[in-house]
């Protein structure tokens, strides 16, 4: 759920954007982005299920996690 003006998901390629409130629901195993189309950029993320912090898999990260 965005709390601030807007941003963007990018979901198995293809693009959304979302404004102030709107959210979109994001199924296990699918390779997502989260960008920040304003200052600041807030969300809510809701996490269903069990699920690890080891089951991430980075695929780009501009900080050089992996």
């Amino acid at each position: 759920i965005v709390l601030d003006e807007a941003m963007k998901v990018v979901l198995d390629g293809h693009d959304y954007i979302l404004g102030k409130g709107e959210d979109l629901f994001i199924p296990a195993g699918s390779q997502h982005r989260v960008v920040g189309l304003s200052r600041p950029c807030r969300w809510l993320e809701i996490s269903y299920g069990e699920f690890l912090e080891s089951d991430i898999k980075r695929f780009e990260d501009k900080y050089g996690r992996v």
